[in-house]
């Protein structure tokens, strides 16, 4: 992970990598490796304390903190240098992902998986955390931890006012479910209006 002034979002990005370990590493270990470069924005503090309180889930965790701005290019290469470990991920693309490489870091076998030749389409699903940006609602609509209360029909407690998606209070955040949501939203919106 590389970081420059990001103390708003970096606490997000830790805990996505969290969530992705607990839910889907298999009971294995990997190594975390975060490199920032010279932030003056306390982004340096935030990652020490998280890993700090988190380094249990990890095989080792490295911290590369520059003292003086090196700029992206040196940033994101210092962290590359310091993997390791069996494997290494990268995604590459310009406006669309075309491939994703996965190093065997041992052997230095490379596995290249790459977009589909008669469509283009290469998909990865990127975890971005669950923090509900929901604030323009707090105290206007039930919630619970920052989610909107509604009912299976998505009404809020407010007649008129529906929610979907993963903005709502539910068990599970995928875009299929949030895509059906917003199909039973827009129905009962479509069966408010036509009675009111």
């Amino acid at each position: 992970m590389t970081c420059y002034q990001q103390s708003e979002v970096v606490l997000l990005a830790l805990e996505s990598v969290k969530y992705q370990i607990l839910h889907y590493g298999q009971g294995q270990k990997f190594q975390l490796i975060a490199a920032d470069d010279a932030s003056t924005d306390g982004s340096q503090e935030l990652i020490r304390a998280w890993a700090a309180e988190n380094q249990a889930l990890f095989a080792r965790i490295t911290l590369l903190f520059r003292e003086k701005n090196g700029g992206i290019c040196r940033n994101y290469v210092d962290a590359l240098r310091a993997v390791e470990g069996e494997r290494f991920v990268k995604v590459d693309g310009d406006d669309l992902l075309s491939s994703m490489t996965v190093k065997n870091v041992k052997t230095g076998e490379l596995t290249v998986v790459e977009a589909d030749e008669e469509d283009g389409l290469f998909g990865l699903f990127g975890f971005i955390g669950y923090n509900p940006n929901s604030k323009l609602f707090e105290g206007m609509l039930e919630m619970e931890n920052g989610y909107i209360r509604t009912d299976d029909n998505m009404h809020t407690n407010i007649p008129g006012v529906f929610a979907a998606g993963d903005i709502r209070v539910k068990s599970l955040r995928q875009v299929v479910t949030a895509a059906a949501d917003g199909a039973i939203a827009a129905m009962q919106a479509e069966h408010y209006i036509s009675n009111h």
